[in-house]
């Protein structure tokens, strides 16, 4: 079972291939994001393949760490199919969460694999410390997303977030 971090932040690191995926285990990240070979903004990086998931999966569990496939891209209409299956593969291959982009996918993933948690993607760019609020109050019941932030965001005293100025 992965332990729970309850409010800690969660070290989240890259890996496209089993080395960069060894070392971000090895070098104490929580979780893990990648691609597979389509449908992510990590196509130019190394991905791993759909066949590939289960063993990812299993080698990130039995090291207590969380895998998350990103489909972090906007989808348009005749890349649904490709996403359809996308998702099914994520849900069957064991992931622990889906990170997306488009919103669009959100009721889709949920019909497809309706325990899959979604994670919503720093390509979202929520730049407005009050849009995951908004977010938040326009989420279904049964909708769990996370949110990353753009990383040119800085916290400040009482967990408010604002954009730093350039």
């Amino acid at each position: 079972m992965l332990m729970n971090r309850g409010d800690s932040p969660e070290l989240l690191a890259p890996a496209g291939d089993f080395d960069a995926m060894r070392a971000a285990v090895v070098n104490g990240a929580d979780a893990v994001y990648f691609g597979l070979s389509d449908l992510n903004a990590r196509r130019r990086a190394a991905n791993f393949t759909r066949p590939q998931l289960p063993e990812v999966m299993k080698y990130l569990h039995d090291h207590n760490v969380r895998g998350y496939v990103a489909l972090n891209t906007l989808i348009y209409s005749d890349e649904l199919p490709a996403a359809v299956e996308f998702a099914k593969a994520c849900a069957a291959g064991g992931a622990d969460a889906i990170i997306i982009q488009d919103l669009g996918l959100v009721r889709l993933i949920h019909a497809i694999a309706p325990t899959l948690p979604i994670h919503g993607s720093t390509q979202m760019t929520l730049t407005d410390f009050q849009l995951p609020t908004s977010l938040a109050r326009l989420k279904p019941r049964w909708m769990s997303v996370n949110l990353a932030m753009p990383r040119h965001r800085t916290m400040l005293p009482g967990g408010e977030s604002r954009v730093l100025s350039r």
